[in-house]
């Protein structure tokens, strides 16, 4: 992919996981006791759900760790 193709990848995948959240939100009562700390595991637990369909398996996972490793992202 081109670096214009991976910023609208990232760019539409965090759109489409923002619009999921907000939909589920306006569809179910989340506690009131939920303040920040509730609210970004539940955000991050969807953003782990929705952005992880595919799960990194055998060398792509490895050279995928690596390359973070390396490269300190």
């Amino acid at each position: 992919m081109t670096q214009k193709e991976q910023r609208e990848f990232v760019k539409g995948l965090i759109r489409n996981i923002r619009l999921y959240i907000v939909a589920k939100m306006n569809s179910h009562d989340l506690p009131k006791e939920w303040d920040g700390i509730e609210l970004r595991q539940f955000v991050a637990d969807e953003f782990a759900d929705g952005a992880m369909p595919h799960i990194l398996k055998g060398s792509r996972k490895k050279e995928y760790n690596n390359y973070k490793l390396v490269n300190g992202l």
